[in-house]
């Protein structure tokens, strides 16, 4: 061996080590369109396009589109204004004019014309133009003249004299014939205007054009991060309804303390939806994902990622807040069948081999509809004749003219009203069919914010927005939300009977006691009512949050470390710094995160020599749901 010279040597070891205090954070995601939009008249200055001739407005490009944003043809409104219409199609022939005064001969006065008007005025002989656009002061009719404001026109010969009218601005829209849009060329057009003066159409001369749109934005693919309104408008445009994305954004920030997380679709629909999905996979501070949709496929799709992103192999513990549609009429049946009906004045016979008319409970006063040429008509059933054939009250509609031939085949659906209880038990079974601890089911369907009614997925970013703002162990049970001024379909429409059901298969109901309180929640479930565990929302971000925070300390040893007696005592004394840390973190109310622990082992597995497992035994709080209180007499 070397020589080593005689010295001493201290070697620095420690028999328990400090770690830093974690903390984790639940962040709100939101998932959606994100629309520019610009008003025709609000944005007046953005909005201006062109300026319209008697031609009308040649192919112009949308103004000041949001770069690859995609125009939404339904949405466009071409605003006209300074409106200026000729009161003939070709100039009036004046006998002359003297000072201000402009005289015509009987057969060329202009009768239409009024104080108000503008009037052009050139020469027959060169067309050089003597003046334009002066208005008209006073009409004398009986002396086939009229007054104009400029005393400076003399020219005793004969003249020609054009005759404007200024009118009220208007606006067209998609669903107008003279306007046409390309969505893939960002152009549109508008074919030449008229306007009704006096019952006779006048050809529209000029007027300023400006064009209001909203166009989905594809530039927000990735995962964005906004803390402010401020910063909202910056990033999404306009917080209003019309810009779903931007508003929900709005919404959270009102009902949290932190930041939200956001990401545009590039299609409002499920590939859309889907994409946005991929691009949360390799995200990691994200917790609380509200789609904004009532689409079940599309909350689905986002249950499932939420479910897979959230096993130990992952370790990217999430939930998805949704919302669905109350729906007042269910589907019981349809088909293609054969209609039978020889005669108007009986009924008509419905005979489909595939239908299970008496199985599916088809029954008389059920409705019918039946397609032709994808119009429906409504009959009543009269009578279920067996599984593939019933009887429809040929009285309802009067009209049977599309059953003039025997043994016709038509597309058929039969729907049966519900009334609230049934609705009730509609929405329980919504809630249930998620029936996951990572799924949180918001109702109502509709709420009320500025007094316009919206999808109730706008209620899911106020509970994602209090999950990521306040502690992780505060239950949200009567708790109220902020920014939502109503409710409709909650106990202003069900009774608490009927609430009850709906909660029964996992549903997060928001009530309001009236309509200048606060709504708020009636019970924190989640869509798993297997367990207090699975079923208490508070309990699952809490146990997320406390998963969370252990993650990131045991994380900091991987790789860094050998797996030695040394660093298992270390591993054992981070896990039980950061569960202490995590039970003296109490708050009044509510507690700690965690009440007790104890890590039970920290061992090298035999058999895969590079793991370690280890075992902590933690007490969660729970909350406090149920007071029995026993008054007992002596």
């Amino acid at each position: 061996m070397a020589y080593l010279r005689p010295l001493v040597m201290v070697f620095q070891e420690y028999t328990k080590q400090s770690v830093a205090t974690q903390t984790a954070s639940l962040n709100a995601c939101v998932v959606g369109p994100c629309y520019h939009i610009l008003d025709a008249t609000d944005d007046e200055v953005l909005a201006y396009a062109n300026d319209i001739s008697v031609a009308g407005v040649p192919d112009t490009m949308f103004p000041n589109n949001y770069p690859g944003a995609l125009i939404v043809e339904d949405s466009v409104v071409v605003r006209l204004k300074d409106v200026k219409v000729a009161l003939s199609v070709t100039p009036f022939t004046s006998t002359g004019t003297k000072d201000n005064k402009v005289t015509f001969d009987t057969l060329e006065f202009p009768s239409e014309v009024a104080v108000g008007d503008l009037v052009s005025i050139s020469k027959v002989t060169d067309a050089s133009v003597i003046c334009e656009n002066v208005m008209v002061i006073r009409v004398d009719a009986e002396a086939n003249s009229f007054f104009l404001s400029n005393t400076n026109v003399l020219a005793p010969e004969s003249l020609n004299v054009d005759i404007f009218r200024e009118v009220d601005e208007y606006s067209i829209t998609a669903e107008d014939s003279t306007l046409s849009v390309d969505v893939g060329d960002e152009m549109f057009s508008v074919s030449p205007q008229s306007v009704d003066i006096n019952n006779i159409p006048r050809s529209v001369v000029y007027a300023k054009v400006y064009t209001g749109y909203k166009a989905l934005r594809q530039d927000l693919s990735d995962v964005y991060t906004v803390a402010s309104i401020d910063e909202a408008t910056g990033r999404l445009g306009k917080l209003v309804p019309e810009n779903p994305l931007g508003y929900a954004v709005a919404l959270t920030l009102a009902n949290t303390n932190t930041s939200v997380k956001l990401v545009g679709v590039d299609s409002d629909d499920v590939i859309g939806y889907t994409d946005a999905k991929d691009r949360l996979e390799n995200v990691e501070d994200v917790y609380g994902i509200v789609p904004l949709s009532q689409e079940a496929e599309i909350l689905g799709i986002y249950k499932l990622h939420c479910q897979q992103m959230s096993t130990p192999e992952v370790g990217k513990w999430r939930v998805c807040i949704g919302n669905t549609p109350l729906l007042t009429t269910k589907t019981i049946q349809e088909g293609v069948a054969t209609i039978s009906n020889s005669d108007d004045s009986l009924a008509i016979v419905i005979k489909d081999s595939n239908a299970q008319f008496l199985s599916n409970g088809v029954d008389a006063g059920h409705t019918i509809s039946i397609y032709e040429g994808g119009i429906p008509v409504e009959y009543i059933v009269e009578d279920v004749i067996s599984e593939d054939m019933l009887l429809v009250d040929n009285a309802n509609p009067v009209d049977t003219a599309i059953f003039t031939l025997d043994s016709e085949t038509y597309t058929y659906e039969i729907s049966k009203k519900l009334d609230k209880t049934m609705q009730a038990y509609d929405v329980r079974d919504a809630s249930a069919s998620f029936s996951t601890s990572r799924f949180v089911h918001v109702w109502p369907d509709v709420c009320v914010i500025d007094d316009v009614e919206l999808p109730g997925y706008y209620l899911a970013c106020t509970v994602a927005g209090m999950a990521a703002g306040l502690p992780s162990h505060q239950g949200f049970t009567r708790i109220s939300i902020g920014g939502v001024g109503g409710l409709k379909h909650s106990n202003d429409y069900f009774n608490a009977s009927q609430l009850d059901i709906i909660a029964d298969g996992g549903t997060f109901i928001f009530c309001q006691e009236n309509p200048s309180a606060a709504p708020y929640v009636r019970h924190q479930l989640t869509t798993d009512m297997s367990t207090i565990e699975f079923r208490e929302f508070s309990f699952v971000k809490n146990f997320d949050y406390v998963s969370y925070i252990c993650k990131d300390v045991m994380e900091s040893f991987l790789g860094q470390y050998n797996i030695t007696p040394a660093t298992l005592a270390l591993l054992d004394t981070a896990l039980k710094a950061t569960l202490e840390s995590l039970r003296l973190y109490s708050l009044p109310k509510i507690g700690s995160p965690i009440i007790g622990y104890d890590v039970t082992s920290v061992t090298q597995l035999d058999d895969i020599r590079d793991r370690v497992e280890i075992y902590a035994e933690v007490d969660f709080p729970y909350v406090l749901n149920t007071i029995g209180l026993h008054l007992v007499s002596r």
